[in-house]
């Protein structure tokens, strides 16, 4: 999903970021089927909050890839 923030820029939300970022880690099979996904350490090499993780993975879940 993408905002529109002042000036009409458009930036892609927190979300979304972690979304693609572990979408492309489970298609390129970094996150092998079956793995364990820690919240905790995708906050960290992400560098965002359990938020947006959380969301991320929400999304991920409900295109059946967690």
């Amino acid at each position: 999903m993408i905002e529109i923030r002042e000036r009409g820029y458009m930036c892609p939300t927190d979300y979304s970021i972690a979304r693609d970022k572990i979408r492309e880690r489970i298609i390129s099979l970094q996150l092998p089927p079956g793995s364990v996904i820690s919240e905790a350490q995708l906050m960290e090499e992400l560098g965002l909050g359990r938020t947006p993780i959380r969301e991320a993975l929400k999304l991920l879940e409900a295109e059946n890839l967690v």
